[in-house]
């Protein structure tokens, strides 16, 4: 196997957001003014969706803390 780390997108959004709860995916699209797709539940919209809200997160700036690690974005 492969080694690789991975992050869930929705914790990250949850920490970025302050929020208690889970959010969905399409909800977090509209509290970060990104305009959701005409396709939302088909893997390639939705994927593409999830990017776009990384990006919004990784452009704030902010961390993002995962058990054992710590994530910082910068592009």
């Amino acid at each position: 196997p492969i080694p690789a780390n991975w992050y869930c997108a929705m914790r990250m959004y949850q920490q970025f957001s302050g929020n208690r709860r889970w959010v969905s995916l399409l909800r977090a699209a509209k509290q970060c003014g990104i305009d959701p797709p005409d396709q939302a539940h088909r893997a390639l919209a939705d994927t593409m969706l999830c990017l776009s809200l990384v990006q919004v997160m990784a452009g704030s700036g902010k961390s993002f803390s995962s058990p054992g690690n710590r994530i910082f974005f910068s592009y």
